[in-house]
């Protein structure tokens, strides 16, 4: 199996020996209190964020996969007007890559000059934006 087929699902299930040899990270190697020591679902730390942007006045537009729609695909999780900017991020758990298509669509945005980050949970979201990190 190819790693970009595993599912966060999966991942989590894994041995520790499993997901070493095919990720090359193992959760012991990670600091507690980091990001990657979160086993939260994805989707709860993307509702924590939109309503911590709700809060800020910051004005989200969340795509969600779980409901049919029309953005183009691999289009990042949040798109947020704060702060100035526009800020495109994509929520992946501890160990999610990016899939090709994600991949592909971070790729065009970087060639116009937009960056897309790859954030791992709500407060590492709000802590971007804020510049505090």
């Amino acid at each position: 199996m190819k790693k970009e087929e595993v599912t966060g699902e999966m991942k989590a299930r894994m041995s520790e020996a499993d997901r070493q040899q095919l990720f090359g990270i193992s959760q012991s190697m990670i600091a507690p209190g980091h990001p990657a020591q979160d086993n939260t679902p994805e989707v709860v730390h993307q509702r924590n964020f939109a309503k911590a942007c709700k809060e800020r006045g910051w004005r989200p537009v969340w795509h969600k996969t779980n409901k049919p729609t029309r953005a183009n695909i691999g289009c990042p999780d949040f798109i947020v007007a704060a702060r100035g900017r526009t800020w495109w991020l994509e929520f992946k758990r501890p160990g999610e890559e990016l899939r090709p298509d994600q991949t592909a669509f971070r790729k065009e945005l970087a060639m116009n000059g937009v960056q897309m980050h790859v954030v791992h949970s709500a407060q590492e979201a709000v802590d971007l934006i804020k510049g505090n990190t």
